[in-house]
């Protein structure tokens, strides 16, 4: 049975940092930190329980894989962002994963000028 709080993930301890907030406040977060065999089922498992959570999408353009996480609202992405921080996941090579809010909202990136 999965057992998830916001100080253990099935039994795991969670690692609590600071929150990188590097980019301003967005309903979006970045998630990175993610071990190689992270699959979107296990942070679907995770997010899904978060308020507000609409929806994740996982790339692994460079090796490594990230994700990008939507939320209803920017309340939502932060309460989220304060309590999974640094949570390991089953997959994890033994540090927690890194969130910080998205540069932009999923869908929603602006086109660059030239």
């Amino acid at each position: 049975m999965l057992m998830f709080s916001y100080t253990n993930f099935d039994g795991r301890s969670v690692n609590e940092s600071n929150a990188y907030k590097n980019a301003a406040p967005c309903p979006t977060l970045f998630v990175a930190n993610l071990g190689p065999n992270a699959s979107e089922q296990e942070l679907n498992q995770v997010f899904s329980r978060c308020h507000g959570f609409l929806k994740l999408k996982m790339q692994s353009t460079y090796g490594a894989p990230v994700a990008f996480v939507d939320f209803k609202d920017t309340a939502c992405s932060t309460e989220a962002l304060s309590h999974l921080q640094g949570t390991l996941l089953y997959s994890s090579p033994g540090e927690g994963m890194r969130l910080e809010y998205a540069k932009s909202r999923m869908g929603m990136r602006s086109k660059k000028s030239k």
